[in-house]
């Protein structure tokens, strides 16, 4: 994540069109803290921050929705991570969150006007077809 985040950076990318999305708000989080601390200006967005734009923007993927960004990394779409394990549920619910999460990362995919970066470990989640 952060050698793509660098090398979009040194190819003369503005840093305030760039998003990295998580599914999770502790990760959009950790990931604008991370970035931070090795040198590249990011920051979760907020409600209260909206407006701010100055920097590489972490934030989950609902809150993606109605922005565009010129290149958007997604985050650990890795099989058996996103979307999460439902154990025990009925076919039926498993189905409809299915239907969400999928639902969910097309919306996230599609903030990404020039170039879209999916990451994950292991296997990619089963949603992107694989």
């Amino acid at each position: 994540m952060q050698a793509v985040v660098r090398h979009w950076i040194d190819d003369g990318v503005d840093a305030l069109t760039m998003a990295v999305l998580a599914r999770k708000r502790d990760d959009a989080q950790s990931i604008a803290t991370f970035l931070s601390d090795v040198g590249i200006p990011a920051r979760f967005a907020q409600a209260s921050s909206e407006g701010v734009k100055v920097s590489v923007v972490t934030m989950t993927m609902h809150q993606s929705k109605g922005h565009e960004f010129s290149r958007v990394l997604l985050y650990d779409m890795s099989n058996g991570r996103f979307p999460a394990p439902m154990n025990g549920a009925s076919e039926a619910v498993r189905a409809e969150r299915r239907r969400h999460e999928t639902a969910l990362l097309y919306v996230s995919a599609t903030r990404a006007r020039d170039e879209l970066i999916v990451t994950y470990e292991g296997e990619v989640t089963g949603l992107l077809g694989g």
